[in-house]
C-alpha cells in the first residue's frame, strides 16, 4: 500500500507545472529554507510562497482524487 502511495505522489508531482514542481522539490524534498529556494529559482520570496501554496493545493487535490479511485 505504501508503494502505491509513493507512486501516486510522484505521478502527481510530475503533473505539476515546472515552476510549482521546482518549488516543491526545493522546499519540501530538499528541505531548503524559503529564501534559499527563492534565490536558487531566481524569484522573489513571495513568488516562491505563492507557487508552493498552489502546488501543495494541486497535489492534495490530485492525491484525494487518486484516493477515491482506490477506494
Amino acid at each position: 500500500m505504501r508503494h502505491q502511495a509513493v507512486d501516486a505522489l510522484w505521478a502527481a508531482l510530475r503533473g505539476l507545472p515546472w515552476a510549482q514542481r521546482e518549488a516543491v522539490v526545493l522546499v519540501d524534498l530538499q528541505e531548503r529554507p524559503y529564501q534559499e529556494a527563492a534565490d536558487i529559482a531566481g524569484i522573489a520570496l513571495n513568488t516562491l510562497r505563492t507557487r508552493l501554496h498552489r502546488a501543495r493545493a494541486r497535489l492534495a487535490e490530485r492525491l484525494a482524487d487518486r484516493q477515491g479511485d482506490l477506494g
